[in-house]
């Protein structure tokens, strides 16, 4: 499950441009509670968003 893979990591947010791609992924993100989503219209902002982070 990857989502309990980047919890094990250490890994709280995750950011995204949020699609059809990954929206079961998001699903399961939201009812778990466990990482929180940072969305972005587009994945330079998403890229931009995450940088002061890392």
């Amino acid at each position: 499950m990857p989502l309990r893979a980047l919890r094990q990591l250490g890994v709280q947010h995750l950011f995204g441009v949020p699609g059809d791609f990954n929206l079961t992924l998001l699903d399961l993100m939201f009812a778990t509670g466990n990482q929180q989503w940072e969305g972005s219209p587009n994945e330079p902002g998403a890229g931009c968003a995450a940088w002061p982070r890392s």
